[in-house]
């Protein structure tokens, strides 16, 4: 009878072991906040977006609003990273929830682009073309908290780890998240999460800065979001533009060393191929001289950043939890004399 128990005892924590461990696949998703860079507007002296961004409105050269936000628009995106700007399309990047914009022609639903203002700071892109900054505007943020970027869906190859900078405050002062700049992610696997890293109170001046938040573990399925809220019933807030950019990693063959082996993989894959296994070490789908001087920075180095956090495994909750439940049910025999 004892023995039967037991290993019904044994059973349950074996499935609730199992349960653990399927939740925890999800807790291993974090998003950390970076820093901010302030006052600036040369992106490509910076170095960032180089492996993608998207600027909405940019360069218009006289004023416009109310419009679409893939109107005029800057957009430079590896396949990892999904944009839908098909307002009715279920996996939209952009919010319907301020309802149809019917301000003037053209007519906008949800969040609108707006631009070409000459008193809104200008831009230096990643790849050097220079402009008009726009913003993106999402009247559901008027003192509201509202996820003006539903989703940026992740597809296959996604690094383990990125970075997505957000530009805010180029606007003079019309369309600043004061009251709230999150970034957030969720997932179709499973049932989803929810991870996020949220600043309030932001301190702006009318120049341009760029907040930086780092996703780590973020799988095929997961995606984007990103909520705001002016904390003004008379202004809806937005962003200036978005940027992603990764760890370089040379260790094509990921046998723990920056070696030959890795720069023979690169000379193949150079203008040809697509993915970091065939050369790609900033992950932006192009094999070309840039990965080719992270492979150069990197020889002789044993594990560049991100290919640690990728070969040191971690240990399974799961199985530590149910070792401890396990030498909770099994008693000590007592001996007597």
């Amino acid at each position: 009878m004892t023995q039967i128990r037991f290993k019904e005892l044994v059973k349950a924590v074996v499935v609730f072991a199992s349960l653990v461990s399927s939740n925890h696949t999800f807790a291993q998703q974090a998003i950390t906040f970076v820093g901010q860079t302030v006052d600036q507007t040369d992106f490509l002296a910076l170095g960032f977006g180089q492996t993608a961004y998207y600027f909405p409105q940019f360069g218009a050269n006289n004023a416009v609003t109310e419009r679409a936000t893939n109107d005029n628009m800057r957009l430079s995106v590896p396949s990892w990273l999904g944009f839908q700007f098909d307002i009715s399309a279920p996996d939209r990047t952009f919010s319907p929830d301020a309802g149809l914009i019917d301000l003037g022609p053209p007519l906008v639903f949800g969040v609108y682009s707006e631009g070409g203002k000459s008193d809104w700071d200008s831009f230096t892109l990643p790849d050097g073309s220079t402009g008009r900054s726009g913003s993106v505007v999402d009247l559901a943020t008027s003192d509201n908290s509202n996820n003006t970027v539903n989703r940026i869906q992740l597809g296959s190859n996604v690094p383990s780890s990125f970075f997505l900078r957000i530009v805010i405050d180029n606007t003079n002062l019309e369309h600043n998240p004061v009251s709230r700049l999150a970034a957030r992610g969720d997932s179709d696997n499973g049932g989803g999460f929810d991870v996020r890293e949220t600043l309030t109170n932001l301190t702006v001046n009318g120049t341009t800065d760029i907040y930086s938040f780092r996703y780590d573990n973020f799988v095929p399925g997961d995606f984007i979001k990103i909520q705001l809220n002016s904390g003004d019933l008379n202004i809806g807030a937005g962003f200036g533009g978005l940027m992603f950019d990764v760890i370089p990693d040379a260790n094509f063959d990921q046998d723990n060393d920056i070696d030959g082996a890795d720069f023979l993989t690169w000379q193949k894959g150079f203008g040809m191929g697509t993915t970091f296994s065939e050369g790609d070490a900033n992950y932006n789908e192009s094999i070309d001289s840039t990965d080719l001087s992270f492979w150069e920075a990197q020889f002789g180095t044993s594990l560049p950043p991100l290919a640690a956090t990728r070969s040191v495994p971690e240990p399974s909750i799961a199985t530590l939890l149910a070792l401890g439940a396990l030498s909770l049910l099994i008693k000590p025999k007592h001996v007597t004399a």
